[in-house]
């Protein structure tokens, strides 16, 4: 017979801390409703499926481009790369101008991904949950892209780190303050 646990409410600002602790990558959001593009950084990205091919990504209800993910059947998401910094920056920004911003297309989705980035998945949004304040979509991958010379832009604490892989032949870089092995 198990025990019932008693839960105490958090503090948020600490919640965010711990959960800040976690590594992860960086991408970026993109749908287009009625002819214009919409986006938003986004560090909440998993894999969910290898067959089907699935993915989910986790946008705050009060993000601009959270409605145009709720009406909006595909998207896909850009895994940035450690030169686009600039790139997360903007796309983090409410109101962001992405005018400079070179995309591409394919032709089995109408909705562009980021030139230049690390990798790029396009998705048919197939479900959408809610979860607390944000919402989980969950794209089915129709293509995908990679770009094996590229290292990715890394996330924790709050920074911008970078990766560094270790030599084959076992011997370490020296750390520094930011960055990610």
């Amino acid at each position: 017979m198990s025990t019932p646990h008693t839960y105490f409410p958090l503090d948020q600002k600490q919640f965010r801390q711990v959960l800040g602790t976690f590594v992860s990558g960086v991408t970026v959001v993109l749908t287009e409703v009625d002819g214009e593009i919409h986006g938003l950084t986004v560090n909440s990205f998993s894999s969910l499926s290898l067959d089907p091919p699935l993915i989910l990504v986790c946008i705050a209800k009060i993000a601009n481009t959270h409605p145009k993910l709720v009406v909006s059947q595909q998207f896909s998401v850009c895994i940035l790369a450690d030169d686009q910094r600039e790139i997360s920056s903007l796309f983090s920004k409410p109101q962001n101008d992405i005018s400079g911003i070179l995309l591409s297309r394919i032709p089995q989705s109408p909705v562009p991904s980021i030139e230049g980035s690390l990798a790029a998945l396009w998705c048919e949004k197939t479900m959408q949950y809610e979860g607390g304040d944000h919402t989980l979509f969950i794209g089915r991958v129709v293509d995908m892209k990679v770009n094996h010379a590229k290292k990715p832009l890394v996330f924790y604490r709050g920074q911008y780190g970078h990766f560094h892989e270790r030599s084959p032949f076992g011997s370490e870089s020296t750390l520094g303050s930011k960055d990610i092995h």
